[in-house]
């Protein structure tokens, strides 16, 4: 969308509310000229309820400053590029291919270099130290894809994504999506809550291989492995009947990728019940290397939530002819898809995993539902 498209007074109100952290957001369709919404269209609060509000210690503060930071920091037109309204269908318009022409927001090989490490400072303060890293290194594992191919142009650091929804708060309900090849991150704030679901996280190669020369700071990389291992060891720890339990009949694949947020996905295979204490154990382990991308204060409580409900999870796998294997763990609090697949662009290794928060929680629906029902105008 041009700018000359845009009503200069409608701007000036968004960049002020988002700016000046003000109390209104935005709910509907993305603001053209032509569809400019009213003040009776847009509802307005002052805080959240705490009947609604879970206090869960999650200090969500220095996420939406960031995300200000980051507003500062952009052009007029770039602003618009990066906000949707809060309840935008574009949420679940997201892909882990390398090409979408679905993609909106912006592009991070279109920014600064102070706007570009503003986005990054935004991620550092969203994901845990281990989330920030394996983000990191899955972009950077794309250019290296990149190199190995001779197709740095659509293979690289620069081909992601940005936008925030909704107005970056302290009580009022946002969130952002980054998106690109082999890396999605949908992340819902409302006061001191954190919905970060779906993800998706991959990799072609899951290391760096050896015998290619590549600019600093690309050696040595390494992601996703340690999750293959785990499972590798819990699976091995199965005994027989066990093992022919959890063992999936049907071709494997993932089912809640992109586009399927509504997937069926059966309780099926093998359930903690049947588990003895240590394999519930590196069950947990397998489930917490994905839970705990998020903020280390939410991955904890999402962690224990998660492990009271455990007997109640649900794991089936395979493993193929060739050693690639696959996995599903499906819970009330948690459902992860975990796919060796074949190299698309090589013959490195390749890697698919999406986690899933199910009751509602994919994009904070449930939150923005609740808050909306209590705010209605």
């Amino acid at each position: 969308m041009s700018i000359a498209n845009l009503m200069p007074w409608v701007l000036a109100a968004l960049l002020t509310l988002v700016l000046g952290g003000g109390g209104i957001y935005l709910l509907g369709h993305r603001v053209h000229a032509a569809q400019t919404p009213s003040m009776q269209d847009n509802r307005a609060v002052d805080s959240v309820s705490p009947e609604m509000q879970r206090i869960t210690g999650v200090n969500t503060v220095p996420i939406a400053a960031a995300a200000r930071d980051l507003l500062a920091d952009l052009t007029p037109e770039q602003q618009v590029e990066l906000l949707q309204v809060v309840d935008s269908p574009q949420w679940h318009v997201w892909s882990n291919f390398h090409r979408s022409s679905n993609r909106l927001g912006l592009r991070l090989g279109n920014l600064s270099n102070d706007a570009r490490q503003r986005v990054f400072g935004l991620l550092n303060v969203a994901l845990s130290a281990q989330g920030m890293k394996m983000t990191r290194d899955i972009m950077r594992l794309n250019r290296v894809l990149g190199e190995l191919v001779g197709n740095t142009k659509e293979l690289n650091e620069d081909e992601y994504y940005l936008m925030i929804f909704g107005v970056p708060s302290e009580s009022l309900p946002w969130g952002f999506q980054l998106e690109g090849h082999h890396l999605v991150i949908n992340y819902f704030v409302l006061g001191n809550q954190v919905a970060m679901s779906p993800t998706f996280w991959g990799s072609e190669p899951t290391s760096t291989p050896y015998g290619i020369t590549l600019p600093t700071g690309y050696q040595n990389l390494v992601v996703l492995e340690r999750e293959r291992e785990q499972a590798r060891a819990f699976i091995e720890s199965l005994n027989p009947v066990q093992q022919h339990k959890a063992r999936l009949d049907a071709s494997p694949g993932i089912l809640t990728g992109a586009g399927n947020d509504d997937a069926n996905v059966p309780e099926a295979g093998l359930s903690g019940r049947e588990m003895s204490a240590s394999q519930r154990s590196l069950l947990l382990r397998m489930i917490t290397a994905f839970v705990g991308n998020v903020h280390a204060d939410q991955s904890r409580i999402d962690i224990e939530r998660i492990s009271q409900r455990i007997e109640d999870t649900w794991f089936t796998f395979t493993v193929r002819s060739d050693g690639r294997i696959f996995y599903r763990t499906v819970s009330p609090e948690v459902l992860i898809e975990f796919d060796e697949v074949p190299g698309v662009f090589s013959k490195e290794n390749h890697v698919h995993a999406v986690v899933r928060r199910p009751n509602g929680m994919d994009y904070g629906k449930s939150l923005l539902e609740q808050h909306l029902r209590r705010h209605q105008h």
